[in-house]
Protein backbone atom coordinates (compact mmCIF):
# COMPACT_ATOMS: atom_id res chain seq x y z
CA UNK A 1 0.00 0.00 0.00
CA UNK A 2 1.73 3.19 -0.85
CA UNK A 3 1.75 6.19 1.48
CA UNK A 4 -0.67 9.28 1.78
CA UNK A 5 0.99 11.91 0.11
CA UNK A 6 -0.73 15.41 0.60
CA UNK A 7 -0.48 18.85 -0.92
CA UNK A 8 0.16 22.13 1.37
CA UNK A 9 -0.36 25.18 1.26
CA UNK A 10 1.59 28.38 2.82
CA UNK A 11 0.09 31.64 2.95
CA UNK A 12 3.30 33.83 4.48
CA UNK A 13 4.85 37.05 3.21
CA UNK A 14 8.09 37.28 4.38
CA UNK A 15 10.22 35.87 1.98
CA UNK A 16 12.87 34.54 4.28
CA UNK A 17 10.41 32.54 6.36
CA UNK A 18 8.51 31.62 3.50
CA UNK A 19 12.13 30.35 2.11
CA UNK A 20 12.65 28.88 5.73
CA UNK A 21 9.12 26.83 6.09
CA UNK A 22 9.24 25.62 1.94
CA UNK A 23 12.36 23.81 2.87
CA UNK A 24 11.06 21.79 5.42
CA UNK A 25 8.02 21.20 3.61
CA UNK A 26 9.16 20.63 0.33
CA UNK A 27 11.82 18.35 2.04
CA UNK A 28 9.25 16.31 3.60
CA UNK A 29 8.87 12.81 2.38
CA UNK A 30 4.79 13.27 2.21
CA UNK A 31 4.21 16.05 0.64
CA UNK A 32 3.59 16.10 -3.03
CA UNK A 33 3.56 20.07 -3.60
CA UNK A 34 3.53 23.29 -2.01
CA UNK A 35 1.61 26.62 -2.87
CA UNK A 36 2.90 29.43 -1.87
CA UNK A 37 1.07 32.65 -1.09
CA UNK A 38 1.84 36.26 -0.10
CA UNK A 39 -1.73 38.19 0.37
CA UNK A 40 -5.25 37.05 0.85
CA UNK A 41 -6.24 37.12 -2.26
CA UNK A 42 -3.90 34.72 -3.65
CA UNK A 43 -4.85 32.27 -1.61
CA UNK A 44 -8.77 33.07 -2.29
CA UNK A 45 -7.82 33.06 -6.22
CA UNK A 46 -5.83 29.42 -5.89
CA UNK A 47 -8.36 27.99 -3.57
CA UNK A 48 -10.89 27.90 -6.38
CA UNK A 49 -8.50 26.11 -8.60
CA UNK A 50 -6.55 23.73 -6.30
CA UNK A 51 -7.37 21.38 -3.65
CA UNK A 52 -5.30 21.37 -0.07
CA UNK A 53 -4.92 19.26 2.10
CA UNK A 54 -3.12 21.64 5.07
CA UNK A 55 -2.85 25.29 4.88
CA UNK A 56 -0.33 26.90 7.14
CA UNK A 57 -1.51 30.56 7.69
CA UNK A 58 0.72 33.41 9.33
CA UNK A 59 -1.59 36.23 11.29
CA UNK A 60 0.47 39.16 10.19
CA UNK A 61 0.38 40.07 6.07
CA UNK A 62 1.96 43.20 5.49
CA UNK A 63 -1.37 45.21 7.00
CA UNK A 64 -3.68 42.54 6.84
CA UNK A 65 -4.95 39.34 8.89
CA UNK A 66 -4.48 35.93 8.08
CA UNK A 67 -8.02 35.47 9.73
CA UNK A 68 -9.77 36.35 6.38
CA UNK A 69 -8.06 33.35 5.09
CA UNK A 70 -9.15 30.96 7.47
CA UNK A 71 -12.76 32.21 6.89
CA UNK A 72 -12.29 31.89 3.01
CA UNK A 73 -10.43 28.04 3.43
CA UNK A 74 -13.60 27.02 5.92
CA UNK A 75 -16.77 27.79 3.42
CA UNK A 76 -14.88 25.92 0.97
CA UNK A 77 -16.85 22.70 0.11
CA UNK A 78 -13.40 21.01 0.90
CA UNK A 79 -11.32 22.97 3.64
CA UNK A 80 -7.77 22.17 3.92
CA UNK A 81 -6.89 21.62 7.43
CA UNK A 82 -5.42 25.46 9.24
CA UNK A 83 -3.16 25.37 11.27
CA UNK A 84 -1.40 29.25 12.02
CA UNK A 85 2.34 29.43 12.48
CA UNK A 86 2.80 33.06 14.12
CA UNK A 87 4.99 35.00 15.91
CA UNK A 88 2.51 36.49 17.87
CA UNK A 89 1.64 35.68 21.42
CA UNK A 90 -1.91 37.44 22.08
CA UNK A 91 -4.37 35.10 23.67
CA UNK A 92 -7.04 37.11 21.96
CA UNK A 93 -5.81 36.71 18.61
CA UNK A 94 -5.11 32.67 19.54
CA UNK A 95 -8.77 32.70 20.07
CA UNK A 96 -10.21 34.45 17.36
CA UNK A 97 -7.89 32.15 14.87
CA UNK A 98 -9.42 29.19 16.56
CA UNK A 99 -12.35 30.17 16.28
CA UNK A 100 -12.48 30.89 12.62
CA UNK A 101 -11.24 27.55 11.17
CA UNK A 102 -7.23 27.39 12.70
CA UNK A 103 -7.50 23.67 14.50
CA UNK A 104 -4.06 24.49 15.90
CA UNK A 105 -1.84 27.45 16.40
CA UNK A 106 2.33 26.92 16.59
CA UNK A 107 5.06 29.37 17.02
CA UNK A 108 7.26 30.93 14.61
CA UNK A 109 10.43 30.19 16.69
CA UNK A 110 9.15 25.82 17.15
CA UNK A 111 12.02 23.85 15.94
CA UNK A 112 11.44 22.17 12.21
CA UNK A 113 10.10 19.17 14.05
CA UNK A 114 7.75 20.88 15.22
CA UNK A 115 6.15 22.11 12.49
CA UNK A 116 6.07 18.48 10.95
CA UNK A 117 4.90 16.67 13.89
CA UNK A 118 2.06 19.38 14.11
CA UNK A 119 1.03 18.74 10.89
CA UNK A 120 1.00 15.22 11.55
CA UNK A 121 -1.12 15.34 14.49
CA UNK A 122 -3.25 17.73 12.86
CA UNK A 123 -4.07 14.58 9.89
CA UNK A 124 -5.05 12.46 13.08
CA UNK A 125 -7.74 14.93 14.01
CA UNK A 126 -5.89 16.28 16.70
CA UNK A 127 -5.30 20.02 17.64
CA UNK A 128 -1.10 21.02 17.78
CA UNK A 129 -0.66 23.65 20.21
CA UNK A 130 2.66 25.23 20.63
CA UNK A 131 3.48 24.83 24.32
CA UNK A 132 4.28 28.80 24.74
CA UNK A 133 1.46 29.09 22.96
CA UNK A 134 -0.61 27.03 25.67
CA UNK A 135 1.18 28.47 28.45
CA UNK A 136 0.02 32.03 27.75
CA UNK A 137 -3.49 31.02 26.94
CA UNK A 138 -4.21 29.15 30.04
CA UNK A 139 -2.67 31.91 32.42
CA UNK A 140 -4.71 34.60 30.58
CA UNK A 141 -8.14 32.13 30.31
CA UNK A 142 -7.13 31.43 33.99
CA UNK A 143 -7.43 35.31 34.76
CA UNK A 144 -10.40 36.62 36.13
CA UNK A 145 -9.55 39.72 34.54
CA UNK A 146 -9.44 38.28 31.33
CA UNK A 147 -13.28 36.50 30.95
CA UNK A 148 -14.15 39.46 28.12
CA UNK A 149 -11.75 36.78 26.22
CA UNK A 150 -14.36 34.78 25.80
CA UNK A 151 -17.10 37.68 24.78
CA UNK A 152 -16.22 37.23 20.98
CA UNK A 153 -16.67 33.40 20.81
CA UNK A 154 -19.57 33.06 23.51
CA UNK A 155 -21.95 35.72 22.00
CA UNK A 156 -21.70 34.89 18.32
CA UNK A 157 -24.61 33.42 16.81
CA UNK A 158 -24.13 29.90 15.74
CA UNK A 159 -26.56 29.85 13.25
CA UNK A 160 -24.56 32.54 11.28
CA UNK A 161 -20.85 30.87 12.60
CA UNK A 162 -22.44 27.45 11.42
CA UNK A 163 -21.76 27.06 7.37
CA UNK A 164 -24.51 25.18 5.16
CA UNK A 165 -22.69 22.79 4.75
CA UNK A 166 -21.81 22.38 8.77
CA UNK A 167 -25.44 23.12 9.14
CA UNK A 168 -26.56 19.75 6.95
CA UNK A 169 -23.93 17.52 7.98
CA UNK A 170 -24.59 18.59 11.79
CA UNK A 171 -28.55 17.33 11.49
CA UNK A 172 -27.30 14.04 9.51
CA UNK A 173 -24.98 13.57 12.70
CA UNK A 174 -27.67 14.01 14.61
CA UNK A 175 -29.16 10.88 12.98
CA UNK A 176 -26.14 8.55 14.02
CA UNK A 177 -24.47 8.16 10.59
CA UNK A 178 -21.29 7.37 10.20
CA UNK A 179 -18.70 9.46 9.13
CA UNK A 180 -18.04 7.24 5.80
CA UNK A 181 -21.97 7.00 5.34
CA UNK A 182 -22.95 10.86 5.53
CA UNK A 183 -19.13 11.70 2.98
CA UNK A 184 -21.32 9.26 0.90
CA UNK A 185 -24.18 11.03 1.08
CA UNK A 186 -22.90 14.58 -0.20
CA UNK A 187 -19.94 12.72 -2.33
CA UNK A 188 -17.22 13.78 -0.85
CA UNK A 189 -14.25 11.95 0.81
CA UNK A 190 -14.24 11.38 4.29
CA UNK A 191 -11.64 13.83 5.02
CA UNK A 192 -13.32 16.34 4.26
CA UNK A 193 -16.90 15.34 6.51
CA UNK A 194 -13.78 14.82 9.16
CA UNK A 195 -12.85 18.67 8.38
CA UNK A 196 -16.32 19.53 8.67
CA UNK A 197 -16.77 17.35 11.48
CA UNK A 198 -13.82 18.76 13.72
CA UNK A 199 -15.23 22.69 12.62
CA UNK A 200 -19.10 21.37 14.44
CA UNK A 201 -17.33 20.49 17.62
CA UNK A 202 -14.75 23.25 17.79
CA UNK A 203 -17.54 25.87 17.22
CA UNK A 204 -20.12 24.01 20.00
CA UNK A 205 -17.28 23.42 22.08
CA UNK A 206 -18.12 19.93 22.05
CA UNK A 207 -15.70 16.47 22.37
CA UNK A 208 -17.78 14.26 20.24
CA UNK A 209 -20.30 13.92 18.43
CA UNK A 210 -22.93 13.44 21.83
CA UNK A 211 -21.73 16.70 22.97
CA UNK A 212 -22.14 18.45 19.51
CA UNK A 213 -26.00 16.90 19.32
CA UNK A 214 -26.71 18.24 22.90
CA UNK A 215 -25.39 21.68 22.44
CA UNK A 216 -27.09 21.83 19.07
CA UNK A 217 -30.22 20.83 20.42
CA UNK A 218 -29.47 23.50 23.54
CA UNK A 219 -29.17 26.30 20.91
CA UNK A 220 -32.10 25.70 19.13
CA UNK A 221 -29.29 24.30 15.96
CA UNK A 222 -31.81 21.47 15.97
Amino acid sequence: MGRMMITLGLLEDNKLMAKHLGAILENWDFVSEVYYFKTNEEFEIASQKNHLDVLLVDLDLNGESGIKSLIVNSLLPEPAIAIVVSSSLDAKLVILALSNGAIGYLYKSDPEMKVIEGIKSSLRGESPISMQIASILVKKLNNPENNKLYDNVNTLDLKKILTNRETQILEILAKGLSNKEIANIFDLSVHTINVHVRNIYRKLQAANRTEAVFEAKAQGLL
